[in-house]
């Protein structure tokens, strides 16, 4: 079974993998608090869909499966913003 460690621990690694494609002011922090979608995000949409399929790869690599991310994650009604509201997103449904 994962565990919210193991998951936040993949999306984690995700981030370092995207930040080596992005410039120094569009990289993305690792704190649960850091925004990953609309106002006060460091990426564009690009940004967030690349991030989306490295951690959708990470997770599944880490824990053995993991849900379509970008198109349910896309829409601001999902309410995901935060990498912390990513990671319980990812908890509740791995």
């Amino acid at each position: 079974m994962a565990t919210r460690a193991s998951i936040l621990d993949a999306v984690k690694i995700a981030i370092q993998n995207t930040n080596e494609t992005l410039p120094a002011d569009r990289k993305i922090g690792s704190s649960e608090s850091e925004r990953i979608l609309g106002n006060g995000s460091k990426i564009d949409s690009l940004g967030f869909v690349t991030l989306m399929v490295a951690v959708e790869q990470q997770v599944e690599a880490t824990v053995g499966r993991c849900p379509s991310l970008t198109e349910e994650l896309s829409d601001p009604a999902a309410g995901i913003v935060t990498i912390g509201e990513l990671v319980d997103y990812l908890a509740e449904r791995v």
